[in-house]
């Protein structure tokens, strides 16, 4: 049986953390070439220093709405969704 990684076709994760302790970048079994970790505040940082405009195919935000102030939701929204394709979709958790 094949490695789950040999049978599906290649996917690259991105992962945007507000905290830079959770960035994973230094543990043993991070893969630079399989997901790219990195810290943004999406309220102020522009998402597209570290991921190309309308490259995102799914969104997920586990927790994240809920710890932005409502002034500041506007912002992090069209942050958000200038990176994600046109049909792209958007998990809200």
């Amino acid at each position: 049986m094949a490695h789950d990684a040999q049978r599906h076709a290649p996917c690259r994760t991105t992962r945007c953390e507000s905290d830079s302790h959770t960035v994973c970048e230094n543990h043993a079994l991070y893969r630079p070439e399989r997901c790219k970790a990195f810290r943004c505040d999406l309220t102020q940082d522009d998402l597209r220093h570290h991921v190309p405009q309308a490259s995102v195919d799914v969104v997920t935000l586990i927790f994240v709405l809920s710890a932005i102030h409502p002034d500041k939701m506007a912002r992090a929204l069209e942050n958000i969704f200038r990176v994600r394709t046109g049909k792209g979709s958007a998990a809200f958790i």
